[in-house]
């Protein structure tokens, strides 16, 4: 597929999507700006996207619910730390 072809498909799909230009600098940045690669990643999430039915998953669940299993997983919190000094933020 040539660049200017995937280009014109990755936009073709952006143009029906949310926040369109911040989702394709997202997938370009992720693959380093090679638009062929950004393309096949876009296309493999929304792929994804559709056969886990996200979409469905938004509209129907209960906050409650979400609120219970967001307790549940626990993410680490980064911590940036400034290479002059030893404390971190």
């Amino acid at each position: 597929m040539t660049t200017k072809l995937c280009c014109m498909l990755a936009l073709s799909i952006l143009r029906r999507t949310p926040r369109a230009l911040t989702t394709h600098s997202r997938f370009l940045r992720a693959r380093r700006f090679v638009p062929q690669e950004a393309f096949k990643q876009f296309k493999d999430t929304e792929d994804w996207r559709k056969d886990q039915n996200i979409v469905d998953l938004f509209e129907t669940i209960e906050v409650n619910e979400y609120e219970q299993t967001r307790r549940l997983v626990s993410f680490p919190q980064f911590r940036t730390c400034s290479a002059r000094s030893d404390s971190c933020s």
